[in-house]
């Protein structure tokens, strides 16, 4: 079928109709209507498309012709289409007017055609719909014929069969309600394991910070004695540099100090590692504290449900993964108490073991500077004395030359 005027087979040039003359053309889709008066061309004395006299002199496209649908005048000029006719079967000359109405027919004709293929597809959709409603109301007779099936089933049922029923469903209500009970029981003993594991917690916090101050303090005594020793070895390299000859004990004493000092340094080191593992300590105490947090946000999520489950019969149930869920939080409240239970050990491990060697680190350290110091001193004072004997001496040898 054609849908619009400029795609029609039929309404083509004089060129092309001249070579379709030989075969038969099929019918189009439009019949352009003729008019009943055959003979009114006849009367016409100037083109009724364009209004130009017919037949002048010197003008060729002035010849008279007739339009074959219409049949009234027209020039050579405004008769240059073609169209199927209907009574000759063939294609015949039109004239620009009627050009016009048939473009006007074949709009027409393919708006009546779109519409017609909305109908077509509104249609379909009604159809469609009605069998849906149909396939729905089938389902909706078959539940109903089901539950009448079952309604009088239940209605023959006898007096003993009705009793034993509404026993088991009252079994299961009792069962039901015991597990919920035990569920109850089981969320109290969670709920007090975490509070202990809170209150253990607060306790191994602040036995970790008395360490971690006493830590601090050994720090400052130690950064004290590392000065001190630094004045000394100060004083120690002036009394060098004012002495041209170096004796065996101050090179002695000079290897103590430097043996001193790398001990200090070894302190030092020993210091870093355990304020590094002081810090650890405090990442792995922040993880079980988020630890605690989640296992609070799960108990609370855990209540709620419970209290949800409340006075219904179908709520009762109680599902195996949140018995599943339980044993999961049990074990994981267990690891994290034993986990506590190791921080705690090696928090009193450090603490003895910082104790002892600060204890006896001091004690050396003291010792060895208080000796070097008085040995320092009695050597100053030999020295002194020295010099004085050797300066009579040189005094007495100048008299004897003298006398």
């Amino acid at each position: 079928m054609t849908s619009s005027f400029q795609d029609d087979d039929f309404y083509i040039d004089e060129f092309s109709a001249q070579r379709t003359k030989n075969y038969e053309l099929p019918e189009p889709d439009i019949k352009f209507p003729l008019s009943p008066s055959r003979k009114s061309y006849e009367n016409d004395t100037s083109c009724i498309a364009c209004g130009r006299d017919f037949n002048k002199i010197g003008i060729s496209i002035s010849k008279k012709d007739h339009c074959r649908f219409c049949y009234r005048g027209i020039c050579i000029n405004c008769l240059n289409s073609y169209y199927y006719h209907s009574e000759t079967l063939k294609l015949e000359k039109m004239c620009k007017i009627c050009q016009n109405k048939l473009s006007t027919m074949t709009e027409e004709f393919s708006d009546e055609i779109r519409q017609l293929r909305l109908e077509r597809i509104q249609i379909r959709q009604e159809i469609e719909l009605a069998l849906k409603q149909k396939e729905r109301i089938s389902k909706e007779r078959q539940i109903s014929e089901n539950k009448l099936t079952s309604i009088k089933e239940d209605m023959s049922l006898s007096l003993n069969e009705k009793e034993n029923i509404i026993k088991d469903l009252k079994n299961k209500q009792k069962t039901l309600q015991e597990q919920e009970n035990e569920y109850k029981k089981a969320m109290d003993n969670s709920i007090f394991e975490l509070n202990l594991m809170s209150s253990r917690y607060s306790s191994l916090k602040t036995q970790f910070d008395e360490i971690k101050k006493k830590g601090e303090k050994d720090f400052f005594l130690l950064m004290k004695t590392k000065d001190e020793l630094s004045q000394i070895h100060s004083k120690k390299k002036a009394l060098i540099s004012e002495k041209s000859n170096e004796n065996i004990k101050e090179n002695q004493e000079m290897m103590k100090i430097e043996m001193i000092k790398d001990e200090i340094g070894e302190y030092e080191e020993s210091l870093e590692e355990k304020i590094s593992k002081i810090k650890q300590i405090e990442e792995i105490i922040q993880e079980s504290e988020e630890i605690i947090k989640v296992n609070d946000k799960k108990i609370s999520q855990m209540q709620e449900s419970l209290y949800e489950r409340r006075y219904t019969f179908s709520d009762y149930k109680m599902s195996l993964e949140e018995e599943k869920r339980l044993e999961e939080l049990r074990e994981e409240l267990r690891v994290a108490v034993e986990y506590i239970g190791t921080l705690k050990e090696r928090y009193r491990q450090l603490s003895n073991s910082d104790r002892k060697s600060q204890l006896t680190n001091k004690e050396s350290s003291h010792y060895e500077v208080n000796q070097e110091l008085l040995e320092s001193k009695k050597q100053d004072k030999n020295e002194g004395n020295d010099e004085r004997k050797e300066k009579e001496g040189n005094l007495l040898c100048r008299k004897c030359l003298v006398i």
